[in-house]
C-alpha cells in the first residue's frame, strides 16, 4: 500500500485543534474566503483588541462549529507582564462589553452566576476563582430588602465542581438550582482551550449562546444554554490550556523561522552533529580496535543523513499550517502523547484574570458600583 503524502492530508474534516474560541474557529475556516452569515468587527482600545463576531444563522454556525449568536473576544497580550494599568483597562472594557449583553435587563433582575470547573486543578479553577470575588447580594433582598440601596441587583453564585468530585452531572446541578431560585439570567464562567499559545490567559470570550463544558479538551458534558435551562445564558471564558499539537507546531515554527532569518541551512546543523559523532566514533574505535583494523570513513553515511535531513526540512516547510498540525497530531497520537498544556505561572495568571473578570462583572451587574470601585470587592 502506498504511503499517504502530505498533500493528501484531509484538512477539511480535521478538528479545530481543541479551540473553544469562536474567533479562532472563524479564522481557521475563513482562510479561503468570507463565510456567509458571519460579520466581524474589530476595535482597539489602549493595547486591548476587541473582536466582535456575529453568527447570524445555523448554517454559518455549522461552518465554524459554533451556535448562532454574538461572540466578543477581548485580547490583551500585555496581561502577562504585570501591567497594572492594563488590567484596569481590560476590566473596564470587559464591563462595557458585558453590559451590552444585559441592556434592557431590569435593575431588580435575579441573576445566577455559575463558576464551572475544578477549584483544585489550577488551570480549571477560573470559574470558582471568579465567584469568590463577586458581590453576592440575593440574600440581602430576602432577609432585609428595605436596607438594600438602589443600584444593586440580587446576585447569587454557585461553584458546582465537576462530576468526578460530586458524582452528579454539572448540568443537572445547575438545572436544579435554576428550578429552585428561578433566575432571570444565568452567567457561566469556565476555562477554555485555545489553539494559540499567545491567547493563554490573555483573552476573555463572552457569548450569548451558553456553553458546552469540556468541549475544547474532548470531555464534553451537558450544554448549559437557554434550551437546557429555560433562561438566557451568557458564557464567559478564558483560555488556560493548549494541546500538545499547538506547542510542538509553534516550537517548530520558531525554529524554522530562526533558521531562515539567520540564513542557516539545515545541513549545517547536520554537518556539525555528524562531524562530532564521527569524531567520537573514531576515538572509540581506536581505543578498542587495532589501528590497522579501523575502517576508513568515506563520508557516505554522513552525506546520506544530511540529504535526508534537508529533504525533511523542505517537505515540512512546504506544508500548510493545517497539514503540519495534522501530521504532528497523528505522530503524537500514535505515541500516546495527547496532552493539554498550561504555563507554569498559571496560578498567578488565574488569580489576576479572575479579579479582572469579577471586577468587571461587579460593575456591570450592579449599576451602583463604578469600575474604579470594583476592585474594593475583589481580593
Amino acid at each position: 500500500m502506498p504511503h499517504k503524502g502530505y498533500h493528501d492530508i484531509d484538512t477539511v474534516n480535521f478538528p479545530f485543534f481543541s479551540t473553544d474560541l469562536a474567533v479562532e474557529a472563524h479564522q481557521h475556516v475563513s482562510q479561503n474566503g468570507a463565510i456567509p452569515g458571519i460579520d466581524k468587527e474589530v476595535e482597539e482600545i489602549d493595547k486591548v483588541m476587541i473582536e466582535r463576531l456575529y453568527v447570524r444563522d445555523m448554517q454559518a454556525g455549522q461552518a465554524i462549529n459554533k451556535m448562532p449568536g454574538k461572540y466578543v473576544t477581548i485580547f490583551a497580550p500585555g496581561l502577562r507582564t504585570k501591567d497594572t494599568p492594563l488590567r484596569k483597562t481590560v476590566s473596564k472594557v470587559f464591563a462595557k462589553e458585558f453590559s451590552k449583553y444585559i441592556e434592557g435587563l431590569s435593575d431588580q433582575a435575579n441573576i445566577l452566576v455559575v463558576g464551572l470547573g475544578n477549584a483544585n486543578a489550577t488551570p480549571d479553577a477560573i470559574g470558582p476563582a471568579v465567584t469568590e470575588n463577586l458581590l453576592i447580594s440575593r440574600h440581602f433582598f430576602q432577609v432585609m430588602p428595605d436596607k438594600v440601596e438602589k443600584g444593586f441587583r440580587p446576585i447569587s453564585a454557585i461553584s458546582p465542581g465537576v462530576m468526578g468530585q460530586t458524582g452528579i452531572e454539572t448540568g443537572d446541578i445547575v438545572f436544579g438550582v435554576v428550578q429552585q431560585i428561578k433566575p432571570d439570567l444565568v452567567i457561566v464562567i469556565d476555562a477554555l482551550a485555545s489553539r494559540s499559545i499567545d491567547r493563554i490567559n490573555t483573552t476573555i470570550q463572552i457569548a450569548d449562546t451558553g456553553i458546552n463544558p469540556g468541549a475544547g479538551v474532548g470531555n464534553q458534558r451537558k450544554a448549559l444554554n437557554k434550551e437546557t435551562l429555560g433562561v438566557p445564558v451568557i458564557a464567559v471564558g478564558v483560555p488556560t490550556v493548549v494541546d500538545a499539537v499547538t506547542i510542538v507546531h509553534d516550537a517548530m515554527e520558531y525554529v524554522t523561522r530562526y533558521i531562515n532569518e539567520k540564513g542557516i541551512a539545515p545541513m549545517q546543523y547536520s554537518n556539525v552533529s555528524t562531524k562530532n559523532m564521527r569524531k567520537q566514533q573514531a576515538v572509540q574505535a581506536t581505543q578498542s580496535t587495532p589501528q590497522s583494523q579501523v575502517p576508513p570513513h568515506d563520508g557516505t553515511a554522513a552525506s546520506n543523513n544530511t540529504s535526508t535531513n534537508h529533504a525533511v526540512h523542505n517537505m515540512y516547510e512546504n506544508m500548510t499550517e493545517d497539514q503540519k498540525k495534522q501530521l504532528i497530531f497523528h505522530v503524537l497520537k500514535s505515541e500516546g502523547h495527547q496532552f493539554m498544556v498550561t504555563p507554569k505561572e498559571i496560578d498567578t495568571y488565574i488569580e489576576e484574570i479572575a479579579n479582572i473578570i469579577a471586577g468587571g462583572l461587579n460593575a456591570a451587574l450592579h449599576p451602583k458600583i463604578s469600575i474604579e470601585d470594583a476592585a474594593m470587592y475583589t481580593h
